[in-house]
């Protein structure tokens, strides 16, 4: 399994993308999550701007080894339809970008609940939303892969969660990026981690109190990293190769205080080379 570091730090610091792409690459980090949005929202770059990037990624070395469209806008579970299309323009730039970049895949939240909507119903524009986004990756050769979501208002927040999802999606393309310190809060343990690796080909790496989604520096707070990774990692590296990509375990963390993302990431990759034997550089 190979260490990655996501661009997204640097996007909350309202640092540029191609200063993120070049201070990971400083890190020794090949592997880059790009974020979707803030500094990578596509909808705001174009394509010259785009094509510039792909050639910064490629003089440094560096493999897009996901897209994140995490826009907080981008709700595939919205009920009004003028919402949705607009959600869907969103999804067809990010699908468009991760294609310029040489991304195989495209990283999508799975839908939020509505007050003024039944759950029942916000699942099912959720499941056809990302049938048909599937239907659209998979067009392109992509793979879009789904978030278990920290948030309450997330539709998919815990493993079960998770494999209903995938199997109403019914999609081959459709997988799950599992983020660690979400699984944590979630209070999933390791066995359902053995059942949903099968499902996945990529994870999140980020440190949680016991209780709040802080996303600290993996090592700072109570995530059981050690035997998390060796629960999921066999059977999300064989998935992952069985469908010709390669398993990553992104760093994404949040700057807070002085400290710069590089700082932080550096301490991140540290801790992770030391304590998490199955993850390389």
């Amino acid at each position: 399994m190979k260490l990655g570091c996501g661009t997204y730090a640097w996007a909350l610091a309202a640092q540029d993308l191609a200063t993120a792409l070049r201070e990971i690459a400083d890190l020794g980090i090949r592997y880059v999550d790009v974020a979707g949005c803030l500094h990578g929202d596509p909808s705001e770059l174009s394509q010259s701007e785009k094509h510039d990037l792909k050639v910064v990624m490629d003089d440094l070395g560096l493999v897009g080894s996901s897209l994140l469209a995490v826009d907080p806008a981008a709700n595939i579970a919205a009920e009004d339809r003028k919402e949705r299309e607009a959600v869907w323009e969103y999804a067809e730039a990010v699908v468009e970008f991760a294609q310029v970049l040489g991304i195989g895949q495209v990283l999508f939240k799975s839908g939020d609940k509505m007050i003024d909507v039944p759950n029942e119903k916000t699942w099912e524009n959720a499941v056809r939303f990302s049938q048909r986004l599937t239907d659209l990756c998979a067009d392109t050769g992509l793979f879009l892969t789904f978030e278990l979501e920290w948030r309450t208002c997330g539709l998919v927040q815990t493993i079960a969660q998770m494999e209903r999802f995938l199997a109403d999606v019914d999609r081959p393309n459709a997988l799950a990026n599992i983020d660690l310190g979400h699984v944590a809060l979630a209070r999933d343990g390791v066995e359902d981690l053995k059942r949903i690796a099968p499902m996945t080909i990529h994870l999140h790496l980020n440190d949680n109190d016991t209780f709040v989604h802080t996303n600290d520096i993996p090592g700072t707070a109570e995530v059981p990293f050690q035997p998390y990774v060796r629960a999921i990692a066999p059977g999300a590296e064989a998935k992952a190769k069985a469908v010709g990509q390669v398993l990553v375990a992104g760093i994404e963390i949040d700057p807070y205080g002085p400290r710069t993302p590089y700082d932080i990431c550096e301490q991140a990759r540290d801790w992770i080379l030391k304590n998490i034997p199955e993850i390389e550089l």
